[in-house]
Parts: C-alpha cells; sequence; structure tokens
C-alpha cells in the first residue's frame, strides 16, 4: 500500500475489528483521511461477513474482542482469505 492509500489509483480497502467504539471512530477517520476505504466492525461475527462483502486488501483487529480471541479469527479469516 502506498502513503496516499492509492494502489493503481484505486483506493486500499481496509477491514478494522474492534469491539472498542471510540478504537473505531479514531481509525476510520484516520484512515479515510488518508483516502482508504474503511468498514469497521464491532465484533468477528460481523467482521467475518465484511471479509466476505467488503473483500478487503487489510484487516486490522484488535487481539481481545469480546465474541472471540484476535488471533483465532485471524486463523479463520487466512483460512477463507490466504492472500490477506
Amino acid at each position: 500500500m502506498s502513503a496516499n492509500g492509492q494502489k493503481n489509483g484505486k483506493a486500499q480497502k481496509i477491514l478494522v475489528i474492534d469491539d472498542d467504539r471510540d478504537i473505531l471512530i479514531l481509525l476510520k477517520n484516520f484512515l479515510v483521511k488518508h483516502t482508504y476505504e474503511v468498514e469497521v466492525a464491532s465484533s468477528a461475527t460481523q467482521g467475518e461477513k465484511l471479509i466476505d462483502s467488503f473483500e478487503p486488501d487489510l484487516v486490522m483487529l484488535d487481539y481481545r474482542l469480546d465474541d472471540v480471541n484476535g488471533a483465532e479469527l485471524l486463523s479463520s479469516i487466512k483460512e477463507k482469505k490466504s492472500e490477506l
């Protein structure tokens, strides 16, 4: 990813998964300001659904989510989308 969030003239997609609403807002505002296309999820369940529909280039996730351990979610994501 380039410094401005563009690759081949197209905005890079980032999915942020965190159960802390303030962190989600902060990261989304920062990343959008730097021209990334951003979706946020407040749970692992919601995040897994967005991985399929949003098709992100990068996933940023919290290690300690309310509904699952971040490492477990990462393993699940890698099984489905090895290119992430």
